[in-house]
């Protein structure tokens, strides 16, 4: 019974040594959703900018960047984003939405928010955070983007 018993104890030590394996250490404190935002002046009106990152299983998955702009003392119904082709950032007012996009096909193009999505791309794919010049279909001006990832990736989010 003392050989069985004893056995038995070194068995379940083993076990225990084995399934105590040290986990690597995180390179982000937890999974979920963060979001860092600025408010900003935009040539005279505010505009607030915000980048929100997705973190699983300690690695990053998306990147979401917006902005939303101020007019005459009074913000926009409506996001970049959220407008879409209407934003027209590069005017044509005159053209409906389809010859706008033909428009913007026409001259190698990009509407802002298409832009931000090759920029959350490029980050995703490790692309240099503040030098967004860098990326190709990217003619925005940096107006807090990178600023704003920077502060959320280093403010005791990652160790």
């Amino acid at each position: 019974m003392k050989k069985i018993l004893s056995l038995f104890l070194a068995l379940v030590a083993v076990l225990s040594l084995v399934s105590c394996k040290e986990e690597e250490p995180r390179t982000y404190v937890v999974d979920g959703e963060f979001t860092a935002y600025v408010a900003h002046d935009n040539d005279g009106p505010l505009q607030l900018t915000w980048v929100t990152v997705t973190i699983e299983n300690d690695e990053i998955k998306s990147f979401y960047i917006d902005q939303l702009q101020s007019k005459n003392g009074q913000w926009n119904e409506k996001t970049k984003k959220e407008l879409g082709y209407a934003y027209r950032m590069h005017q044509q007012w005159d053209l409906s939405e389809d010859e706008y996009k033909a428009y913007l096909k026409e001259n190698s193009k990009l509407e802002w928010f298409e832009q931000v999505d090759a920029l959350a791309a490029a980050w995703l794919g490790g692309a240099n955070v503040s030098n967004i010049s860098s990326v190709t279909g990217v003619t925005i001006s940096d107006s807090g983007y990178s600023k704003v990832l920077a502060a959320l990736l280093s403010e005791g989010w990652t160790r």
